[in-house]
């Protein structure tokens, strides 16, 4: 059948018709005359699936939904594909193969990246602010990945569920190249095979707090339809939306979750929602089997973290995106467990870092002899930069007060970073001059802590 799209919204206006009256086999039955044109708008596989479901017929509805995961996949919608997998495994559980279907048909079609390859180029979701601006990571706390693509805004008139709206074929759609999506992209078949069985499905009714502020980074989610609010706390203590979310395949909470830190703001929907969960205890599990899965998410948070702290950042912000995402693919990567030193006062100084997880204190040994605490660094602070920018011995020492992992900076990436850029060698010198002098008077007094 070929494909025509006023006669296939003819037949969807006529089988919604009879689905409102609940004749749910009538609408079936128009729905399946449309059926080859579920291959260029999985939609259609979508409806059938969803009307015989409520009319009780799981068979039928699995028949469906298997169809829209094969062409949701080719396509290249991944975030969506994934959403219906498991509404499949929930209506039948010994239906798991589906994952493995996914893995086949999405890595036969998206080659990942080879081992320390550069990461994707993407682009900013269209998230915007409460006064209708475009929002950035620092209105939410939160940074927001970008979909695999620009995609149809949902259709209002009928409310259809996983994954099916945002859907629209088009002669672009048919000969684009297979788009890449964050985090999924770079994975190996196994890899994604073992993280798409754990991903988790969620519907939202509207006006839930999918993320509270305070509440501990466990998760990412990753928005397969509806829209939700950012909402950040006024001076008088009010709460206020700062943003929105609507984005299908858009990430959030990845900032809290690296950083193993606590939520700064809060998320809630506002409509139903349907979202993909990744815990952070069934990535461990995954790493444990699968050690590359850890690098893909290093160069995830570098691309999604670390690139957003540059951007906000007192020493990079003047840099353009361009620049940092060479950078980028510079940065290593080092833990150290409770008790370490990373830096020690007097030697001379390579590298400068950046605090991915953990509390570091720095410290330092008095002319006398005494150690002497000048305070503490946390996640997304920098420290070593005195050292490295001026060649100088380390002024003080760095330890690791728990498990710390940091993202290194090394000379090399540095100096290149002060010659292309003056200015960031004349903010480096401003806080080079307030930290020295801070330093200095502990050393010769005992002033409070810094």
């Amino acid at each position: 059948m070929k494909f025509d799209i006023n006669k296939v919204t003819k037949v969807k206006d006529k089988a919604e018709k009879l689905f409102n009256k609940g004749r749910l086999k009538d609408a079936i039955n128009l729905y399946m005359d449309i059926w080859p044109c579920g291959y260029e708008d999985p939609r259609i596989f979508m409806r059938i699936g969803d009307i015989a479901r409520k009319d009780g017929n799981t068979t039928e509805a699995i028949k469906a939904y298997k169809e829209a995961v094969d062409v949701f996949t080719k396509l290249g919608f991944i975030i969506k594909a994934i959403a219906v997998c498991k509404v499949i495994t929930q209506l039948d559980p010994s239906e798991d193969a589906i994952h493995d279907r996914l893995a086949d048909l999405y890595s036969a079609s998206n080659k990942p990246a080879e081992a320390g390859g550069k990461p994707p180029e993407t682009t900013e979701a269209k998230t915007t602010t409460a006064g209708g601006k475009p929002a950035s990571a620092g209105d939410s706390g939160e940074h927001i990945a970008a979909p695999p693509e620009d995609i149809e805004p949902k259709d209002k008139k009928t409310k259809e569920t996983s994954a099916t709206a945002a859907f629209h074929p088009t002669e672009a759609t048919k000969k684009r190249e297979f788009p890449r999506t964050p985090l999924f992209s770079d994975f190996s078949r196994e890899e994604l095979f073992a993280v798409v069985r754990k991903v988790q499905f969620h519907t939202f009714d509207s006006g839930t707090e999918v993320i509270k502020a305070g509440d501990k980074g466990n998760s990412i989610f990753i928005i397969v339809a509806g829209l939700l609010a950012v909402m950040g706390e006024t001076e008088t203590g009010s709460e206020k939306t700062i943003a929105t979310l609507d984005r299908d395949g858009a990430f959030f909470g990845e900032f809290a979750f690296f950083s193993n830190s606590r939520r700064k703001n809060t998320v809630k929907t506002l409509e139903e929602t349907e979202l993909l969960e990744i815990t952070k205890a069934d990535l461990d599990e995954i790493i444990k089997k699968h050690p590359n899965v850890s690098r893909v998410l290093f160069d995830f948070y570098k691309e999604r973290v670390v690139d957003s702290l540059m951007a906000t950042s007192q020493i990079f912000s003047c840099m353009t995106l361009e620049d940092r995402k060479e950078i980028l693919n510079r940065l290593s990567l080092k833990s150290f467990k409770k008790g370490d030193k990373i830096v020690t006062q007097g030697e001379s100084g390579n590298e400068m870092f950046l605090i991915k997880e953990g509390v570091v204190e720095v410290w330092l040994t008095k002319a006398d002899g005494t150690r002497k605490t000048i305070g503490e660094l946390v996640e997304g602070d920098f420290f070593g930069e005195v050292s490295l920018a001026t060649n100088k011995p380390r002024v003080a020492n760095v330890s690791a007060t728990g498990n710390v992992t940091v993202v290194i900076f090394s000379r090399p990436v540095l100096k290149e970073i002060l010659g292309k850029y003056p200015e960031v060698k004349h903010i480096l010198e401003g806080i080079i001059k307030e930290r020295v002098t801070s330093t200095m008077k502990v050393k010769k007094d005992n002033s409070p802590l810094l």
